[in-house]
């Protein structure tokens, strides 16, 4: 706890704003991880998150302690926001944890496959993105989709055995 309010006053105390934010985001982690305190590591990380939205340490933190405690709208809303603040990779990695999420804990389907389609705008060729809208069109019975999902994954895949079984299951859905 001494430490974390030491580096609390080296943040207030620090004329650097970006020294200041990660004095502030370990004062944060420190009451998480040596002191168990959830709650005000929360507060603390938000604070930075002020300064700085898309500080990493902090989007980090609190992504994981909402997903501890299954806060999946929470942690949804903190996904949006990393969405927003990404590019390249980074952003079609944000996509799809977000479409996972409504995908596997929020059962929003529309949801994940517009964050879904969202990395593929980013990457055409993402096959996560790919068979994360398999997963939801096979879920929801939109073979239409389902199908059109299953060519464009003929078109990224590598291995001709891999062709094989998308070929396979085109032609067990079209029976």
């Amino acid at each position: 706890q001494e430490l974390a309010q030491l580096l609390s006053s080296r943040a207030d105390a620090s004329t650097n704003p970006a020294a200041a934010r990660d004095y502030r985001a370990e004062a944060a982690d420190i009451v998480l991880r040596k002191l168990g305190n959830q709650d005000a590591a929360i507060g603390m990380f938000e604070e930075v998150l002020k300064d700085d939205p898309t500080h990493p340490m902090a989007l980090d933190a609190i992504a994981s302690i909402h997903e501890q405690r299954e806060e999946w709208k929470e942690l949804a809303e903190l996904l949006t926001r990393r969405v927003k603040q990404s590019t390249g990779t980074n952003k079609v990695t944000a996509h799809l944890k977000l479409g996972e999420l409504y995908e596997d804990r929020l059962d929003q389907f529309e949801k994940a496959s517009v964050q879904y389609e969202a990395a593929l705008a980013v990457d055409e060729t993402s096959i996560d993105a790919l068979k994360g809208l398999e997963r939801v069109y096979a879920r929801t019975g939109d073979f239409a989709n389902l199908l059109l999902t299953l060519e464009k994954q003929l078109e990224v895949v590598a291995t001709p055995r891999q062709k094989i079984g998308l070929l396979e299951h085109i032609g067990a859905i079209q029976e």
